[in-house]
């Protein structure tokens, strides 16, 4: 099997489970529309979830925090990195942000020296 037929079929088995993982999603909430709707999304998400048949990651991690949800993230999402969705802390200044700058620090640490020559100026 060359290289190439690997990774499809890999994609394809990652694609099979996500399906899966929303249609247990949406059976447990009843509809797709609910399904969004208990996590604080608009009922339009959860149709588009439908046809695109995946649970984005953002959300998934939110649904898996759901008290009597069945499914965890890596069930919703597998094969995804889910490391750059976690709170990290900035090196410069200890402060923990999902956003990051590459080289410069955390967003929310350049936020703040924003303000403070903002404040000076």
């Amino acid at each position: 099997m060359a290289k190439g037929d690997l990774r499809k079929a890999a994609d394809e088995f990652c694609a099979a489970l996500e399906a899966r993982a929303l249609l247990v999603a949406i059976e447990w909430a009843g509809s797709a529309s609910a399904l969004a709707r208990s996590i604080g999304e608009s009922h339009h998400n959860g149709t588009k979830w439908a046809q695109r048949g995946r649970i984005p990651v953002r959300a998934a991690i939110k649904l898996a925090k759901l008290p009597g949800f069945p499914l965890t993230v890596g069930d919703m999402r597998p094969g995804d990195d889910l490391r750059r969705y976690k709170l990290q802390e900035c090196p410069r200044c200890g402060r923990r942000s999902r956003y990051w700058v590459s080289g410069g620090g955390s967003l929310v640490m350049l936020n703040d020296h924003l303000k403070e020559l903002c404040e000076k100026g």
